[in-house]
This record gives C-alpha cells, sequence and structure tokens, in this order.
C-alpha cells in the first residue's frame, strides 16, 4: 500500500509528494492473528449435580417412608 500526501493552505494545495516508487511512502501491513476467544458458559458437569441430586432425593424418600412404615407397626 503507498501512501499519498498533499498539503493545502487556505484551500489552495501547495505541496504533493506522491511517488508510487518511493519507499518512504509505502506502507506495509501485517495480519495480525485473531485474538483468543473467551470462554463462555458454564463447565460444570450438569448430569453430575442431576445424579447426584436423585440420589438425595431417593435417600430422603426411603426414610420418610420408613418412618411412616415404623410409626405404623409401633401404633398396632
Amino acid at each position: 500500500m503507498v501512501a499519498f500526501e498533499t498539503l493545502y493552505r487556505e484551500g489552495t494545495e501547495i505541496a504533493v509528494h506522491a511517488d508510487i516508487e518511493d519507499e518512504n511512502q509505502t506502507v506495509t501491513i501485517h495480519p495480525q492473528p485473531e485474538p483468543e476467544k473467551p470462554q463462555t458458559g458454564d463447565n460444570s458437569n450438569i448430569g453430575f449435580w442431576i445424579g447426584l441430586g436423585a440420589v438425595a432425593l431417593g435417600g430422603l424418600v426411603s426414610v420418610v417412608i420408613i418412618k411412616i412404615k415404623k410409626k405404623d407397626e409401633d401404633d398396632e
């Protein structure tokens, strides 16, 4: 890419530098590496937590059922 320069004073062109062969007017653009994308969301294993909750709930229901049965047996 080559940059050209034009200087104006009060609307009148007073200087021009537009030599396409001039190395000092050549601009080289280097491609930038793509920035690393941030991680969004959650990494936790939702299946593990659902399974753990189901086991805990099952244990709680079992304890309640056992207590109800034991209470019924004690009442008799």
